[in-house]
């Protein structure tokens, strides 16, 4: 198979296609199906090109194994051409999911492919590295960094990649539903009754076996010292604290939107109410480096981050994995890490994480 990044490098170098045509001799509908891929041009053509763009010819063109390019579901609603992706395949669906800085991890730091094209309807070309066999992994979806540690202690037990992707509650339900992982840890509010995002058509699903991840709280976090005074939700009517906010769908939005209503507080006078972030480690960096001055997280990122914790409510995570996949060895590999000693001294050890019942099924 025959690729190119014609149209990729014309669009760099802000080059028009009529510009390109007529520089070498070919109409603008001929290089339209050249960029394509509908047409492969003669030596003469792929030489001109380059000699256009001041490239290589192998930097515009190159055979491809077919097996090396393959169509795969996009994880993420925003991916991109250029992308870099690790990939999971749970027997139904071979997805790909974007490899993010902050909130994925790898067992080897880097990633099965990149996207070689968006098609649409939530499905893309990917181009997987010619210097590795390609093995789609185990992938586990929630919002809690402890699930990188998860994924590290069942990945070193076996020879398949073991991955965490970060998703909020309702992110990771859907990719769950959807085939696209093979794990997703919910977390429930166990205080705050009025603040849970249970679904129900879960909690009837007899194919889905739950175990107990861990129990954390969630609360306010500022920077050490709490300098600007903030105690509770009324505080933003002051218009005083700048907010560190994260997605619609995330448990902590909702969370977040019931005390301000509590509080009589509009949201749109909330300052930085639309600074909406991924993650729970984000809403925490950008306290600590000053980008906002409050926002709700894990009380297992403010301690490292050294920043001030105020408790809100009690959570408890579970981890949801249909029954058909725990056939796999790398999921039944989580599951058992889930319960040994080794990982749950660990994990206390990490943050402020309560782990008596840790791999309990539920």
């Amino acid at each position: 198979m025959l690729t190119n990044r014609v149209r990729q490098v014309r669009q760099r170098l802000q080059m028009s296609q009529a510009d390109v045509a007529k520089r070498i001799g070919i109409s603008r509908q001929a290089l339209r199906y050249i960029e394509t891929g509908e047409t492969v041009p003669n030596t003469f053509t792929a030489l001109r090109l380059a000699q256009v763009f001041s490239v290589r010819v192998e930097d515009l063109f190159q055979t491809l194994d077919e097996e090396a390019v393959r169509v795969a579901a996009a994880a993420d609603e925003d991916v991109s051409e250029g992308d870099r992706v690790f990939l999971s395949d749970t027997g139904n669906r071979l997805a790909a999911h974007r490899v993010h800085p902050i909130a994925t991890s790898t067992r080897h730091g880097h990633a099965d492919a990149v996207v070689h094209e968006v098609l649409g309807n939530q499905q893309v070309r990917i181009q997987a590295s010619p210097y590795r066999t390609l093995e789609p992994g185990v992938v586990i979806a929630g919002c809690d960094p402890g699930l990188q540690l998860l994924s590290d202690t069942a990945a070193n037990t076996t020879k398949q990649q073991v991955m965490w992707r970060n998703a909020d509650n309702r992110r990771a339900k859907h990719l769950l539903t959807e085939g696209l992982v093979h794990a997703a840890a919910v977390h429930i509010p166990v205080t705050l009754s009025a603040a849970a995002d249970a679904d129900s058509s879960f909690e009837r699903h007899d194919g889905i076996r739950k175990f107990h991840f861990a129990s954390w709280q969630l609360g306010w976090v500022v920077k050490q010292g709490n300098p600007k005074g903030f105690q509770e939700a009324s505080n933003f009517l002051t218009g005083r604290f700048r907010l560190a906010n994260r997605h619609s769908g995330a448990g902590t939005r909702k969370l977040l939107e019931q005390l301000l209503a509590d509080a009589g507080v509009d949201p749109a006078q909330v300052p930085g109410y639309d600074f909406e972030l991924g993650s729970h480690l984000e809403v925490a960096l950008a306290v600590e480096n000053g980008a906002a001055d409050v926002g709700i997280a894990l009380s297992s990122v403010a301690g490292p981050l050294r920043l001030q914790f105020m408790p809100i409510h009690t959570e408890r995570c579970e981890l949801w994995v249909p029954s058909q996949h725990l056939r796999q060895d790398s999921v039944q590999a989580m599951v058992d890490a889930l319960v040994s000693d080794p990982f749950r001294w660990e994990l206390a050890a990490v943050g402020d994480y309560d782990v008596a019942n840790t791999g309990l099924e539920l």
